[in-house]
Formats: structure tokens, C-alpha cells, sequence
């Protein structure tokens, strides 16, 4: 038996529900959830990478929090010259190894996931402009105020 991707199939597996509407109502509710949280990664990315030190961010950990040297966790000793710090640590496995990538990845597996789940809530160009706009208000609101120093 396989996983079927549809979601209203889904989610009606999961909970018994054969009723469309409530599950188009969870679907809509599961993508503005992940495009929020795509949001909040977006701002924390942003963050630290142009005001780090300005930051609630810059009392953490600076190896892995701070761009400018979190970057040299991914080699062996922090210099390029040396190869991997473990393999793949450049490439598909460079999300464990600092703040920047591991937000980064975060944004897009939430954002790839609201594809997973969208199901029209008016239109799709409609429904594209309000999404965009969550995405935007939120990613505002964590950059400009909640991420700021205190």
C-alpha cells in the first residue's frame, strides 16, 4: 500500500473523515501553517546574515549562529584546503553544520511542503497574492521587531 498524496484522500485516512470540506479546511490550514513558519526561517536567515550583532541572536553560540564564522564549521580545522569536516558536510549535510543553512532548508521544506498541501481556497492567483502575503507580513514582523536586540 502506498502513500497517496492527495491530501484530501490523506488526511480522510488518517482521521475518517470522507466530508471534502473539512478536508480542504485542514489542507488550507496545514499550508498557511508551513508558509508562517517559511516566514519566521526567512527572517531568521536574514537576520543574521545582515545584522547579526543587532540581533537576539548574537548571545548564542557564534561558531554556529554567526554567518561570518559559522561558514568554517563545514571544514576539517575551519580551512577550506582541508577538505570536508565529514562528508558531505559541503553539500547535502552543510544544514547541521550552522544556523544560516540549517533556517535555510527549514524555509524551503516548509514552503515545498505547502505545495503538498494546497488545495484552492479561492483561486490560484488569489489564493497565491494572500499566501504571499502571510509569507511577507510575517517574515516583517520577525525581521523588524520579535528578532531584534532588546
Amino acid at each position: 500500500m502506498g502513500i497517496d498524496t492527495d491530501c484530501v484522500s490523506y488526511i480522510s485516512s488518517i482521521y475518517g473523515n470522507k466530508d471534502d470540506n473539512i478536508c480542504d479546511m485542514e489542507c488550507t490550514m496545514w499550508q498557511v501553517v508551513l508558509v508562517v513558519l517559511a516566514g519566521v526561517c526567512k527572517a531568521i536567515v536574514d537576520k543574521i546574515s545582515f545584522h547579526y550583532y543587532t540581533s537576539i541572536f548574537r548571545n548564542l553560540r557564534h561558531r554556529f549562529w554567526c554567518p561570518s564564522e559559522s561558514w568554517k564549521n563545514k571544514w576539517m580545522g575551519g580551512i577550506k584546503d582541508n577538505g570536508e569536516r565529514f562528508l558531505f558536510s559541503s553539500t547535502i549535510l552543510v544544514w547541521v553544520t550552522d544556523a544560516w543553512h540549517l533556517f535555510q532548508k527549514l524555509e524551503y521544506s516548509f514552503l515545498f511542503l505547502a505545495i503538498v498541501f494546497y488545495r484552492p481556497m479561492i483561486n490560484m492567483v488569489i489564493d497565491f497574492m494572500l499566501l504571499y502575503c502571510v509569507f511577507t507580513l510575517v517574515f516583517e514582523i520577525f525581521f523588524r521587531w520579535v528578532l531584534s536586540k532588546k
